[in-house]
């Protein structure tokens, strides 16, 4: 899925629980991220849990 994508960034020290993302990649597919739990507090234990979903050929 990630072969055709264009790189992107997104910061994530302003994002909420509940952020969503949406990408189209150039095979049609749409991909939902929703950031579930972000913990940034301390760097080096920092970590995200999210959820994606993927809808093939909807474009």
């Amino acid at each position: 899925m990630l072969r055709s994508a264009s790189r992107h960034s997104w910061p994530l020290a302003a994002a909420a629980a509940g952020t969503e993302f949406c990408m189209k990649d150039a095979e049609g597919n749409i991909e939902l991220y929703v950031l579930q739990v972000k913990s940034t507090a301390m760097p080096d234990l920092a970590f995200l849990t999210v959820d994606l979903t993927v809808w093939r050929n909807a474009a």
